[in-house]
């Protein structure tokens, strides 16, 4: 049911202050068939609303040719576990072609104003719809940027040719969202960046050749090149901060390692994990990687395959 207040040019309204000043107001049913269109522009509230919510989209603008970074718009809010849900619908290129299109959803909670992560007094993560569309680059990456504890402006990484895409939001009626829509240089920053996984794909594995990557979330593995032959990693984008843990078993004996401290890992493939080199077809190690940055857990296993081509590489997240 909806209560609409009549003849009004007044939007800038709230709930008290319909209450004080007009006792006429008019109940309509879903279809509006019991209530006159306002020619001077209506005010309409939810009875017992609780949030704020745009249901006309919002638009994100032309990337063309070139991958961009979309300013979306700015939170403002308080630091006190307030919440922000956005979904977004984009796509890659428009072509009649299902791989192109993108179905994302993003959860962003404040804190309690104390709590932080090297400064950052928020958290947020985010998923995307294998059902509704193949794409993984609208967008690849949303990064929040921590203006003030009451204020994040949220960005896109978008890839090419996305006009016509669009997102929507809600949250609670006691913050509000300054929409942008904007393509901008690298947001700098106290940030965090959130990678939308597919949830409900939790494994990935192939034969791969020494240099070749699985990938699965924001993590990619390979067996490096050259130098100690081991797991290499890196991320897709961005970075990410993790513990590490591991055994191997090969010809010479077993052994391990872990690390005492987070790890930052980059685009750039890192060299082998513990400077393990594995000489043999069939030595094996496994890795406990705990992803610190985006609250996820994974278990990497590795087979050296014969002269470092075709070796096994899985990555599986546990939670």
């Amino acid at each position: 049911m909806t209560i609409r207040k009549i003849h009004s040019n007044n939007v800038t309204e709230n709930r008290t202050d319909i209450a004080t000043q007009y006792t006429d107001l008019f109940f309509d049913d879903q279809t509006n068939s019991l209530l006159l269109p306002d020619p001077t522009g209506m005010l309409e509230t939810r009875i017992g609303a609780t949030s704020v919510t745009n249901a006309l989209g919002l638009n994100i603008p032309q990337t063309a040719g070139t991958a961009s970074w979309v300013n979306l718009g700015t939170w403002t809010t308080t630091n006190t576990g307030t919440t922000l849900y956005m979904r977004i619908v984009a796509h890659s290129g428009y072509n009649a072609e299902f791989a192109q299109n993108q179905l994302t959803e993003v959860y962003f909670k404040t804190s309690n104003g104390t709590s932080n992560v090297n400064g950052f007094y928020g958290d947020g993560s985010a998923s995307r719809n294998s059902v509704l569309g193949g794409n993984g680059a609208a967008p690849a990456t949303i990064r929040v940027v921590q203006n003030s504890l009451t204020s994040y402006t949220f960005y896109g990484w978008f890839g090419t040719w996305s006009n016509g895409s669009h997102y929507t939001y809600s949250t609670d009626d006691t913050s509000s969202w300054t929409h942008s829509g904007t393509t901008v240089g690298t947001p700098t920053g106290t940030s965090i960046d959130i990678t939308p996984i597919v949830s409900d794909i939790r494994s990935a594995s192939g034969y791969v050749d020494a240099g070749q990557f699985v990938t699965l979330d924001n993590i990619k593995a390979t067996v490096t090149t050259g130098g100690a032959r081991g797991l290499s990693v890196a991320s897709v984008t961005g970075s990410f901060q993790a513990h590490i843990s591991g055994t191997f078993g090969f010809v010479n004996g077993v052994g391990g390692s872990a690390t005492t401290a987070p790890v930052t890992y980059t685009t750039t493939p890192s060299t082998s994990w513990f400077g393990w080199s594995f000489p043999n077809q069939g030595d094996g190690s496994v890795y406990l990687v705990n992803d610190v940055t985006n609250n996820r857990f994974y278990r990497i296993t590795l087979m050296i395959g014969p002269g470092y081509s075709k070796n096994f590489v899985s990555i599986e997240r546990l939670i």
